[in-house]
This record gives structure tokens, sequence and C-alpha cells, in this order.
């Protein structure tokens, strides 16, 4: 049978779906007022066949993030282009918020309001956030072609050649390690911080492992998330001897498929 699921998903989605979160409406935070979110009680109640309206608010600046007294929540102050607002971010932690203040970030979130010491205020809740400029298709398709290259897939060359990643890409990766010297918030939150370096998301990953695999950096667990951390006094290694490269390289010249 579970051959037959992976023969079947082989055929049928050599790109898997994956979930999405679908916005009902983009507004502004200068929209965020009581009488504008109270006439949404009108569609209540909501439950598993009327969700609530998620709401997506693009290009907010982090002013603030601060945690619970639990630390297992965070409450963030946004400020967008016509004020600013809190927001309330359930199950994540400070230590696993990858974000800083000044960051410009987008949100989905569910609003409401709600009654606190006699008074109607809004309160909102963050579903996902995510940085202004992320090609979210663009990074699912890299994560894919890196997990077809783990599965061992057969590989042609041009996709060979599209994975491969450059000596610059994997130094631009080193270098920012090396600043951070440990950089506790996973891949996906390390593609985000390069973006602006017009990275790759397949090409990061398979970088990381070839660092891995040179003795630049190791990998470890904090917080459920992965972790990359330099190894100090690492010896010279020339990325030439990496057997991860030779073999997409080998790939991409010669069609060996493997």
């Amino acid at each position: 049978f579970d051959q037959a699921l992976q023969d079947y998903a082989a055929e049928h989605y050599p790109i898997m779906p994956v979930p999405e979160l679908v916005a009902d409406c983009t507004i502004a935070s200068g929209e965020l007022t009581v009488e504008n979110i109270a006439a949404l009680n009108l569609l209540e109640p909501f439950g598993a066949e009327n969700e609530a309206p998620l709401f997506h608010m693009a290009n907010l600046v982090i002013e603030g993030i601060y945690p619970t007294n639990d630390r297992k929540h965070i409450r963030i102050r946004f400020k967008g282009e016509n004020g600013g607002f809190y927001a309330v971010y359930f199950r994540m932690s400070s230590d696993c918020f990858p974000y800083h203040p000044k960051d410009t970030v987008d949100i989905l979130a569910k609003i409401n309001t709600q009654e606190y010491n006699g008074k109607t205020q809004l309160s909102v809740k963050i579903t996902d956030l995510r940085p202004v400029g992320v090609r979210q298709q663009e990074m699912l398709l890299g994560q894919e072609r890196y997990a077809a290259l783990h599965r061992g897939d057969s590989l042609t060359p041009e996709m060979s050649a599209e994975m491969l990643p450059s000596r610059e890409t994997i130094g631009l990766v080193y270098k920012f390690l090396r600043k951070t010297v440990v950089f506790p918030y996973g891949a996906e939150s390390l593609y985000f911080r390069l973006m602006q370096d017009d990275i790759d998301y397949c090409k990061l990953l398979i970088a990381l492992d070839v660092l891995e695999e040179m003795g630049f950096i190791q990998r470890g667990s904090q917080n459920g998330l992965e972790t990359f951390s330099i190894v100090p006094n690492a010896p010279k290694a020339d990325l030439k001897n990496s057997c991860i490269l030779s073999k997409l390289s080998r790939q991409e010249a010669n069609a060996i498929l493997t």
C-alpha cells in the first residue's frame, strides 16, 4: 500500500500540493476601528461551517515584541501607514520568533472585539506572518527540488544546473552564519534573512549541506527548530572536494541519473 501511494503521488503530483491560507480581505491599519470590526458580529456564530474572517495586512513595521508572563506567547506592536496597533501571536515564544524591531512584515490575522474593564476594544490574533517580499511559489518549488534530490529522484541536467549553488552563494551563507555564530530559527527563516541577496531556497539548503559536509558548520536543535552553528577554528577545505557538489556537477554535465 505504501509503495502504491508513493507511485501514485510521483505520477500525479511531481510537485506536491501544500496547505494554503486564503485571506478574505486585505485591510489597512487605519481601518482597524471598533466600529468596523464590530460589524462582523452580524456574521456570527463562527465555527467549522462558518469560519471567522481572515484578514491580510501588508507592510507593517514591527515596533516592539513583548513575551507574556509564561513566555509561551508574544504581543507585537505594529506600525502601519495609518497608525499602530497590538496583536497577539499565540503559541509563539520570543525565543522562536525570528524577527526584530524595524523588520517589515505581512500578517494574516483574525480580528474581533472584546470587553475589557467595561470597555470595548479590538483583539488581533495572528494566524501567520511573513517578511515583505517573500516569493512563496519560488520557495516552495525550491523545497520540492531539494526533497527530490534527497529522495534520489532522477534529475535532468537542467534541474541539476538549477540546483547547483555557486561558490559565491555558499560563501554568502557562510559569511552570514559567521556573523551570527549561531542561527537558531531554522532554514526557512535563514532564507528570509538572505532574500535581499536574491538567493534560491533550494541552493540555500544545498549550501548548508555542503558547509556541514566540509566541517564549517554544525546542525542542532533548539525550541523545536533547526539551528546552524559555526564550527570554531575549522580547518581550511577546498569545495572541489565536496561529494555533494561533485555529484550535482556530474549530473549537470553528463546527465548521470542516480
